[in-house]
């Protein structure tokens, strides 16, 4: 990989990790305001964006090399 390669690489890498620290703070940032000021917040909304987040990361480590496998169910597990 040469240096231009491998600064691009970093560059986007750094941008999926910007983006999702950006994310966590929005969502975090909600669910604090929603708890100290009782506003309602959509249960369904805050697992959308957290999902996302998720997707983010995934997307990050799958960059680099990591793989990522969804634990396989234990017997017993729903």
């Amino acid at each position: 990989m040469t240096n231009e390669q491998l600064a691009r690489h970093l560059r986007i890498l750094r941008q999926h990790c910007e983006t999702v620290a950006a994310r966590c703070k929005a969502v975090e940032y909600a669910v604090m305001k929603g708890e100290m000021f009782g506003i309602p917040i959509s249960e369904s909304k805050i697992h959308r964006q957290v999902r996302d987040i998720e997707n983010r990361i995934t997307a990050a480590a799958a960059l680099i090399g990591v793989r990522h496998g969804r634990p396989s169910k234990q017997e017993g597990e729903v």
